[in-house]
C-alpha cells in the first residue's frame, strides 16, 4: 500500500520477542481512485458528455463564432459561463443582435471582447 507506512523495530531490540508494524497515513497523500481529489478528471470522463468541460467550451466557441482557445481563456475569467444551457447563449446572441441591429456573427463577435455582455441586462 502506498498511502500507508510500514515499521518494523530492528532485529537486536527485538531478540525473542516479535516485531511490531504499524501502518499510519502519509500525509499529504490521496488514493488514486478517489475522486474528490480529481474533481476536475471526474467531470471530463463523466457519462453524460453533455456536461464535460470540453464540450461546452466547444459548443460556446460555436455559438459565438470563436476558437475553442479563446472560450477558454474566457472561461478562466469568468468560469460562470459553463453555468447556463447553451441555448441560452444562443437567444442571449439573437437578443443582442436585435437590439444593436447587427447581425448574430457581428453580436458575438462583441460578446467575445466584451463578456459581461452575456450577462447584463439588456
Amino acid at each position: 500500500m502506498a498511502a500507508s507506512l510500514h515499521r518494523v523495530a530492528p532485529p537486536a531490540v527485538t531478540a525473542g520477542r516479535q516485531t511490531w508494524s504499524l501502518k499510519a497515513p502519509v500525509a499529504g497523500s490521496l488514493r488514486r481512485g478517489c475522486r474528490t481529489a480529481a474533481g476536475y478528471k471526474a467531470r471530463i470522463e463523466s457519462v453524460n458528455e453533455d456536461q464535460s468541460k470540453e464540450y461546452k467550451i466547444q459548443k460556446l466557441a460555436e455559438i459565438l463564432y470563436t476558437s475553442p482557445e479563446t472560450v477558454s481563456n474566457i472561461v478562466r475569467l469568468r468560469p460562470g459561463l459553463l453555468c447556463p444551457d447553451s441555448q441560452w447563449f444562443e437567444e442571449r446572441i439573437m437578443h443582442l443582435s436585435y437590439r444593436y441591429q447587427v447581425p448574430e456573427r457581428t453580436a458575438a463577435e462583441y460578446c467575445v471582447q466584451n463578456p459581461a455582455l452575456l450577462f447584463n441586462r439588456l
